[in-house]
Order: C-alpha cells, then sequence, then structure tokens
C-alpha cells in the first residue's frame, strides 16, 4: 500500500483558517459576551441527530451562542481540496483531523475566556476529555453547565450517516463519511462514560432526548445532591432499544432506498470508493440485522414475521435500483414508484428501472402506486392519469376481488395494495390482456407457497 501525502499547514496557513473559516463558521464574531454564560455539551455517536439539541439551545439563547463542531470546519481545511481529489472524501475527513482539533480547542479558550454561550457538540465518549473541558469552564466563571445526551438506536445513526452523505455529495459535490467502525466504538462506549458523568456529578445537569428530539429524561444537582433518581444510563438504554412492527422494518429498508440507494444512483461512482454500493448493502443489512434482532428479543416480531419482511426484501432487490436508466424525452413511462426523494424517483415495470427527475403532480406519498409520466420533447415531464377501457377497468376490479379473497390471510393491508398497483402497471404496459369473464385461466395466480426455511435472520 502507498502511504499517502500528508500536507503541513504553515503557522500563517493555521492562523488563516482559524480567522477565516473557523471562526466565520461557528458564530464567535456575532456572539456576545454573556453575565452568566451558558454551555451546553452534547454527545452520542455520529449520526446521533444533534441539530436538535442545538435547536433547542437556539431558542434558550436567542441565537446568541458560538456552536463548536469539528465537523463544520472540516471542508475548509486549506488541505481538504486536495485530500479529495487524491484519496476521496471518505478519506479527506480524517486526514484534516489533528488541525481541526487544534483550532476547535483554541475556539472554545477563547469563547470561555470571552464568557459567551457555547453550544459543544462531541461523542463525549473520552470521559477525562470532556471532564477536563468541564473544569476549564468552571474556573471561567461557568457555573450551570449541562450535558445534552441524544439516545438514538445505532440502525438509526447508521443511516442518517449514510443519508447525510449523500445529501452532501448532491449539494457540494463531496460528503463527510463516518466509517462504521468508529461508528460503533462510539456507540458501545458512551454508556460507560455517561454513568460516570451522573455517578461523579460532572455536569449541573444531564438532558436526554430521543432520536426525535423529544425530552425524555431531565435531572439537575440541587445541593450537589440530584433532584431526581440518577438513572441516565437507564433511560438511554431504553430509548436506543426502541421495538418494531414487521412493517416498520420494511418501512426502515424503504428510508435505505430513497434516501441513501437513489441519490447514489443518481450520481457517477466514486473513483476512490469502487465498491461503495456494496458497502452501502452491506451497511444496509447490518442496520436490517441489528432491528430484527432486537425485535425478536422482546418478542416484538416472530420468525415467521421475519421470514416475510427478508422475502419482500429479496423481491425488491430483484431488479436493484442501479439498474435504472434515465428517462428520455418524448416517452411515456408506466410503473410503480419504487423509490423516491425530494430531488428524484424510478418507477419500475416489468422489464425495467427508469430514474427520473422532480416532475409535477409525483409526491413521496406516491411510493408504491403505479403512475404514468409523459416527456414532452424538451424532456419536461408530467403525471397523466392512467385510463383504461371499461372492460379492463372491470376486469381489475376482478383482479382486485380475487386478491383481497385469496390472500386476506395471508398478506398485510400494504401488500395487498402493492400487488394491486403492480397489477394496473403491468395491464398499462401491456404485460397482460385481462378478461371480463373470471376464471381461473384469466386472472393471474398469487402464488400461496409457503416461505423457504431459512437458517438465519441474517440474511
Amino acid at each position: 500500500m502507498v502511504d499517502k501525502v500528508t500536507i503541513q499547514l504553515t503557522q500563517q496557513e493555521k492562523e488563516d483558517f482559524y480567522q477565516h473559516d473557523v471562526k466565520s463558521a461557528s458564530n464567535f464574531r456575532e456572539a456576545s459576551p454573556q453575565e452568566a454564560p451558558k454551555l451546553w455539551i452534547s454527545g452520542g455517536q455520529g449520526g446521533a441527530g444533534k441539530s436538535s439539541v442545538v435547536r433547542r439551545f437556539d431558542e434558550l439563547v436567542n441565537n446568541d451562542k458560538v456552536e463548536i463542531d469539528s465537523d463544520n470546519y472540516r471542508k475548509d481545511h486549506p488541505a481538504h481540496e486536495f485530500y479529495v481529489n487524491a484519496y476521496g472524501d471518505r478519506e479527506a475527513s480524517g486526514m484534516v483531523h489533528e488541525d481541526v482539533t487544534e483550532a476547535v480547542e483554541r475556539l472554545y479558550s477563547e469563547s470561555l475566556q470571552d464568557h459567551k454561550n457555547i453550544m459543544l457538540s462531541q461523542t463525549c465518549t473520552n470521559f477525562d476529555r470532556t471532564k477536563a473541558q468541564v473544569d476549564q469552564a468552571r474556573e471561567a466563571g461557568y457555573e450551570r453547565i449541562t450535558l445534552q445526551v441524544i439516545a438514538t438506536p445505532n440502525e438509526e445513526s447508521l443511516y442518517r450517516i449514510n443519508k447525510r452523505y449523500e445529501e452532501q455529495k448532491a449539494v457540494d459535490g463531496v460528503g463527510r463519511y463516518l466509517p462504521d467502525r468508529y461508528h460503533d466504538d462510539m456507540y458501545s462506549k458512551f454508556p460507560e462514560s455517561l454513568e460516570r458523568y451522573e455517578k461523579e456529578k460532572v455536569f449541573d445537569e444531564i438532558v436526554i432526548t430521543n432520536h426525535k428530539g423529544e425530552v425524555v429524561y431531565e435531572n439537575q444537582l440541587v445541593n450537589n445532591e440530584w433532584e431526581q433518581e440518577p438513572i441516565a444510563v437507564k433511560v438511554l438504554e431504553q430509548y436506543r432499544n426502541i421495538d418494531y412492527t414487521p412493517q416498520e422494518v420494511l418501512d426502515f429498508h424503504a428510508k435505505w432506498e430513497d434516501d441513501v440507494e437513489l441519490r447514489m444512483t443518481s450520481r457517477p461512482i466514486d473513483p476512490h470508493s469502487p465498491n461503495e454500493r456494496e458497502e452501502v448493502k452491506r451497511l444496509e443489512d447490518k442496520s436490517l440485522q441489528i432491528i430484527i434482532h432486537k425485535a425478536l428479543e422482546i418478542n416484538k416480531i416472530t420468525q415467521k414475521d421475519v421470514d416475510a419482511i427478508l422475502d419482500t426484501i429479496a423481491e425488491r432487490r430483484e431488479q436493484p435500483l442501479y439498474n435504472a436508466k434515465k428517462f428520455e424525452p418524448s416517452q411515456t413511462y408506466t410503473g410503480i414508484v419504487r423509490a423516491i426523494n425530494d430531488d428524484n424517483f424510478i418507477t419500475q415495470d416489468r422489464e425495467k428501472l427508469t430514474l427520473h427527475e422532480t416532475v409535477e403532480g409525483i409526491q413521496k406519498t406516491d411510493r408504491g402506486t403505479a403512475v404514468q409520466i409523459h416527456y414532452d420533447d424538451k424532456g419536461k415531464g408530467k403525471r397523466q392519469e392512467i385510463t383504461f377501457s371499461p372492460e379492463i377497468k372491470q376486469a381489475m376490479e376482478a383482479i382486485k376481488e380475487k386478491l383481497a379473497e385469496g390472500d386476506k390471510n395471508h398478506y398485510s393491508h400494504n401488500d395487498l395494495k402493492a400487488k394491486i398497483e403492480r397489477q394496473i402497471s403491468d395491464i398499462a404496459n401491456g404485460h397482460i390482456s385481462p378478461r371480463i369473464e373470471r376464471n381461473e385461466q384469466q386472472i393471474p395466480e398469487i402464488s400461496q407457497s409457503k416461505p423457504q426455511e431459512k437458517s438465519s435472520p441474517d440474511r
């Protein structure tokens, strides 16, 4: 393996980076000194969702604060662009870590000296480092220091890391990536650190929010004693281990398709990460395995549910989203909306997947619905009603009745809807020509064979 070239910044380059980029991005110059400054430190693994904590702090201090988050400064580092071009954005963030950390420590110290409100976002897994930061703040005159904890399940934060990366790639061409080995290390170490923070009374207040940003635990020191029973770790674990119904597991997989796979399909493969699609599938499977394991442990779902879930996901993957071809002008496309986000969507019929840009009349709620899109000669698309003759409409109603009769004990409402929408798409594309008569040969059969036995839910 060839050693990577690293760029050593001069002192002047470090100073310029700090003054022009770090201070500007942190609101340092706009924040005003306070008589009773507030310090919030947020903790949690990467992808936990610290932005909700920042919003709550903004409301408390009317946005008069210094926001310190090392992730916000990486892309502005003088050598970041070189590292991206040479090694890819997945490597670049780590290669500027040392300089960014140095700048963050300086920014924190200067903010304390000026008695400004501070929102410091970090993982807080390193107990000694975090305690030293708190001690430094107390020496500077900060009297009430709050630890804000985000109790986000690890499967959710894995998804958010990849979603954020793809969103940033779509806007800036580069993203901030966190490998799952670092994510997992943060996730596993944080409970032990949290227990020590509470036991040793490092903070004056501990607040825990769930992954939706809702406060689920608050405790504060009064006369150096916790106002309530100190159970922060117990609450953290409770809200990390949320349960899922079978449909919620499938909806979670759909989020990966919509927000990660679809965005990746809409851009070229990164030449520095030629296996990035396989890596996303690995992480997608990893997060699904975590959910299924949790749900089985608390008896929220059964092994039969797991088999059905894996069958549905396998069916979705028979036509990978990456096979989608971009729409062509002067064409009409009819199919099921397979995946959709704010910028693109993919339709699927029996023969192909088609990648579309935003089209008037197509909404996120159309996922799983049969739609028809017509493009004019300039490539402007518009949704149009799928029209059928009265005879075909009557035959379609017969299909719906048969599906409802034959599958009502085997499939959920969403499963039935999906089957019906596929029938509509097939008819519109000419794959099926139903007749009015209802007999077993003329109405397509829905297989009701039992799922094959699987050795493990970790498919």
